[in-house]
């Protein structure tokens, strides 16, 4: 296994694209997590990502004070659960629950990636320290996507500049800074 964060880290303020970031993720993995990471339809999880992302803003945006937009990862019944909410503190409040956040949807902010859930238990069921994986297969789909699609995020969004955090409610938070170009 690898140092989770030294990789995602590498994947958060590298210049890698997606492909490099996945060959990156391939030749650091365990021979016997290699075979399902490899047949992982990215693109698929990209698009699923994308809608998600597109429908969570239309039902509601955060308002202009939002300083940060956290995409947290928990353990759910169905899996593994991504939610997205905003806080107007300059850091990612320490206890990550609905209570510390100035702007999280009705539904609790979770969106719909049947991908990730289904790589969830496939690799969690297995052994404890798979979770890591998935946090690394999130981290190369959300830096993909705020590369491509940052802008439009900001404009689906209703921010002009905003700090994108990701992480596991229970452990390490990684942050950039996205301004719109």
């Amino acid at each position: 296994m690898y140092d989770v964060n030294d990789f995602v880290t590498g994947v958060w303020e590298g210049e890698r694209s997606l492909s490099e970031n996945k060959a990156a993720l391939l030749s650091a993995l365990d021979p016997s997590v290699r075979a399902i990471i490899k047949s992982l339809d990215y693109e698929e999880l990209l698009k699923d990502f994308e809608e998600s992302i597109w429908e969570l803003f239309q039902d509601e945006t955060p308002d202009g004070g939002i300083k940060i937009i956290h995409f947290g990862l928990r353990e759910a019944a169905d899996g593994c659960c991504v939610y997205v909410a905003g806080t107007k503190q300059r850091e990612v409040p320490e206890f990550r629950d609905s209570d510390c956040w100035d702007w999280i949807t009705q539904n609790g902010g979770c969106l719909n990636l049947p991908i990730l859930n289904r790589l969830w238990d496939r690799l969690c069921g297995t052994r404890e320290e798979e979770w890591e994986v998935v946090l690394s297969v999130f981290m190369i789909l959300l830096k993909a996507y705020l590369d491509e699609k940052g802008e439009s995020f900001l404009e689906t969004s209703g921010l002009s500049r905003v700090r994108v955090s990701v992480g596991f409610d229970d452990g390490d938070i990684y942050e950039t800074d996205l301004p719109k170009a």
